[in-house]
């Protein structure tokens, strides 16, 4: 099991619920090529909203793939710009958004780097994701 982060930007926060309406979180490729091996089944991403701070953890119930169709990617640019999609399950949703400070770039409690969050998706090392699951389940 590996860990990722993914990013919501300030502006696109309406997407979160899009996510969970059609069970599937988008990952941006803007038409690049793309590793379909990048999240498999039972990995878990952290959902953090640009902004706000930690609004889920989720569990990937498939591996990433292409978008069936367009059904699967309701965010702005479509299946041109999600050219992953990663079916998903809600682990922890606080009912409020987990803010935590920066300090020197680096997130408190967590240790996280606000570079990584400004990537939008990407992998994480074990130790951050559960530091990060830590916390958002402290917070229920």
């Amino acid at each position: 099991m590996q860990w990722h982060v993914a990013g919501i930007a300030k502006q696109s926060a309406h997407n979160w619920q899009l996510c969970k309406d059609v069970g599937v979180f988008g990952i941006s490729t803007d038409g690049r090529k793309h590793r379909l091996d990048r999240v498999s089944k039972s990995d878990k991403i952290a959902i953090w909203q640009a902004g706000q701070g930690w609004i889920a953890i989720v569990e990937a119930t498939e591996n990433s793939r292409q978008p069936i169709d367009k059904s699967e990617t309701p965010w702005g640019g479509g299946m041109a710009r999600f050219g992953l999609v990663v079916p998903f399950k809600i682990l922890i949703e606080p009912k409020s958004p987990i803010e935590l400070r920066f300090i020197d770039y680096k997130q408190e409690k967590t240790g996280m780097s606000v570079f990584v969050l400004r990537k939008g998706f990407c992998s994480v090392p074990s130790d951050i994701g559960e530091k990060i699951e830590k916390v958002v389940q402290a917070s229920i």
